[in-house]
């Protein structure tokens, strides 16, 4: 009896053992089979991306194949193009993981740390195993630096600043990880130091410092000592232990590319002294590590850290001293500056500011930004973040968005019949029968900034611009329209046949469209309030607005009101 029970057992564990085998080699097979397809899907979507990138590698190559074998310590980028990949993979990779909660076994160790902080039990002593394997204990020339900042124990902060990166862990990752940090940041304050709160990090150029969030799900806090005015902590990162080592070099880069900007100590002097430049000297700025932007940071007060374990915390920006005074400007501001200058970061800082100074206190409070490219709306979404209140829209968009909202149409703008400089050029000025034709571009300039798209031409009950207006130089002024007195009668004589020739083939342009709208505006504002206050905005913020003729600089009046624009633009 013994032998048939035993038989009988075996016999089931093996038929058990061979239905799992099988299962798991179906298992295997698809995930093989799946991983084929993937790679083939997207070689044959990415071909002629791949076929690039092997021409860049091989062109490299054969330019700096000799110099890249003389070196020894060379790196294993090939090309120009592995290493901007290396750098986007990393930062996509640090937002992915970060937000990575429903991993079953971070959630088992956050559960466990949070008994630990409600038992008031300190941190776990850490294991040799564990601090070994970290490349994390300082040496060289930031030993004695650390060495003499870990001493100072009776150090004690009442703000810090936080980066963007780390607002964003604190808002939208696990709610945990909050009162993990706001322990930490006590802890600090208080002026404790000790290895797991205050730890130099081996092979930085700079001072850098972690700080253990909690211990088991292996989250650092990245911060460093800056010698600003007052000194001050500023919070650069958290992330998991295994991305430290390129945050760290990240960091270092950033604040090496910060160096670079500056000016030499003697330099700052002279051109104080000549008066060139102010005699307080201009506050350090730091650099963002995934861009060559200004840092975005946020100020936190000490004795208000609780509010970072609230749902509805919210820091406040920390503006330099020009800053302050743009985006707390009242009014209608206008912010003229070259390509680079950091107009757009203006426009970024003041709607956030906006929201955090307005916005909390008023409830209907609602914001726009405008531009005309669909890049840099979603850059300056990406910048500030969503929110309900804000709308980033194209100004394409926006037109198409208040002809929808506004009654009373009495004209249908098909896109099809819609005059743009390449239509024009085409079918118009190459058909002109003029003798001495004038630049099909300088025409169209002309027409849209003068003829029909200035706030005159709009003052009119035609909407154009009468010619005696146009061809007296002193009713325009020859440095508003340059165009030369003896071909304004020539200009307008042209600008007539397009008129005709709009009307005769059904045709129109922006200029025709955007003023149709503003009627319909004004109509709705007097006879329709309802519908005129549903495309309204509190605040409406336009970049790159030297593209916007007067005309549709007015259509943004009429959405904000005369003391609720931004303006950003470029004088050149």
């Amino acid at each position: 009896k013994a032998k048939s029970v035993i038989g009988s057992f075996l016999r089931r564990n093996y038929y058990h053992a061979m239905h799992r085998r099988r299962l798991q080699q179906s298992n295997d097979a698809a995930a093989l089979i799946q991983s084929v397809i993937r790679a083939y899907a997207i070689r044959k979507i990415f071909a002629n991306v791949l076929v690039r990138r092997l021409e860049e590698s091989q062109h490299f190559a054969s330019v700096w194949g000799r110099a890249i074998a003389s070196l020894d310590d060379v790196s294993s980028s090939t090309c120009w193009a592995d290493i901007r990949e290396q750098l986007i993979d990393i930062k996509v990779g640090l937002d992915d993981e970060m937000l990575d909660d429903t991993d079953q076994k971070l959630s088992r160790a956050m559960e466990d740390a949070v008994q630990d902080e409600s038992s008031g039990d300190d941190d776990e002593i850490v294991t040799d195993v564990i601090i070994d394997s970290e490349d994390l204990v300082p040496d060289g020339a930031v030993t004695n630096q650390a060495t003499r900042n870990l001493n100072n124990s009776s150090t004690q902060w009442l703000s810090f600043q936080m980066s963007s990166h780390v607002v964003k862990f604190l808002q939208q990752g696990d709610k945990k990880y909050r009162s993990f940090f706001v322990r930490r940041m006590r802890q600090l304050a208080s002026g404790e130091r000790s290895r797991i709160l205050q730890k130099p990090l081996k092979g930085s150029k700079t001072l850098i410092y972690e700080t253990y969030l909690e211990q088991k799900s292996g989250h650092r806090i990245l911060w460093t000592e800056e010698p600003f005015s007052p000194p001050r902590i500023v919070i650069w990162y958290v992330a998991k232990h295994k991305q430290v080592s390129r945050l760290m070099q990240l960091i270092d880069d950033s604040k090496s590319r910060s160096a670079r900007q500056q000016m030499p100590v003697t330099l700052v002097s002279e051109l104080q002294n000549e008066g060139l430049i102010p005699q307080n000297e201009k506050m350090n700025v730091l650099l963002d590590i995934f861009g060559n932007v200004p840092l975005k940071v946020y100020d936190v007060n000490f004795n208000a850290i609780n509010e970072i374990t609230k749902e509805s915390w919210t820091p406040q920006l920390h503006l330099t001293d020009e800053e302050r005074d743009i985006v707390e400007a009242k009014g209608t501001v206008l912010v003229l500056g070259r390509s680079g200058t950091g107009k757009t970061i203006c426009i970024s800082s003041s709607i956030e500011f906006d929201r955090q100074s307005t916005a909390a206190h008023d409830p209907s409070f609602t914001q726009l930004f405008v531009a005309r490219s669909v890049r840099l709306c979603r850059y300056v979404e990406g910048a500030v973040g969503e929110d309900n209140r804000t709308s980033f829209l194209t100004y394409a968009r926006l037109l198409n968005d208040i002809e929808s909202i506004l009654p009373g149409s009495t004209r249908n703008f098909n896109p099809s019949q819609r005059i743009d400089f390449g239509r024009f050029k085409r079918d118009f000025h190459s058909h002109s029968s003029s003798n001495e034709k004038i630049s099909a571009l300088i025409l169209w300039t002309v027409i849209r900034t003068f003829l029909k798209g200035s706030i005159e031409a709009f003052q009119t009950p035609k909407g154009i611009l009468p010619r005696d207006e146009f061809v007296e130089v002193e009713r325009l002024g020859k440095n508003r329209c340059r165009i030369p007195v003896e071909l304004r009668e020539q200009v307008y004589d042209e600008f007539l046949q397009y008129q005709k020739y709009l009307q005769d083939e059904q045709l129109w342009d922006d200029c025709d469209r955007v003023r149709h709208l503003l009627l319909r505006m004004n109509h709705a504002k007097q006879e329709d309030p309802d519908a005129f206050a549903q495309v309204q905005r509190r605040k409406v913020y336009v970049d790159e607005v030297q593209d916007y003729t007067q005309l549709e600089m007015l259509l943004f009046f009429y959405l904000s009101g005369p003391n609720g624009l931004f303006l950003a633009g470029d004088p050149a």
